[in-house]
């Protein structure tokens, strides 16, 4: 079985299996819940600051709103799958059931994602100045990123 390795704080934290917690390979500390929930936060903050810069280049013309969507869909992806396999120990104990769940939740955010990006082309977004419409863009783009707080349950 992999087993899912984390590197932060400085340390390197690994899931055990047989006592459903990470612990600290260096020192054998366990890892208690509110300090895996503060390293999906900050792994979420990064993620929407990600978003932030791609939410800039289809209005700085380096991006098509195909492509971005495309990039911003696997951006939503990535992001449920890591948070997900965090909250359960790693990739080796994703069920079936798991994955139809996190599937299920993905078709529903890549169909709202496909009318965002249609409204966004459609120029729905307007605004005083191309500076506000794309701020009103990143705040919804962040609801995305953080809609997996929600979607995922925490030990």
């Amino acid at each position: 079985m992999e087993e899912l390795t984390i590197e932060a704080w400085g340390a390197f934290w690994v899931w055990d299996n047989d006592r459903f917690l990470y612990r600290n390979t260096q020192t054998g500390e366990i890892v208690g819940t509110r300090k895996i929930i503060d390293l999906r936060d900050t792994f979420i903050e990064r993620q929407k600051a990600w978003v932030d810069e791609l939410v800039d280049s289809p209005f700085d013309g380096n991006l098509t709103i195909q492509e971005w969507e495309s990039k911003f869909a696997k951006t939503i992806k990535d992001t449920y799958l890591i948070a997900y396999m965090l909250a359960i120990g790693g990739a080796s104990d994703l069920t079936e059931v798991m994955k139809e769940e996190i599937g299920i939740i993905l078709k529903d955010e890549y169909h709202s994602l496909d009318d965002f990006a249609r409204d966004i082309a459609k120029g729905k977004y307007t605004g005083d100045s191309p500076n506000w419409v794309k701020q009103h863009v990143k705040l919804r783009a962040r609801a995305y990123i953080d809609s997996v707080r929600q979607a995922i349950a925490w030990p």
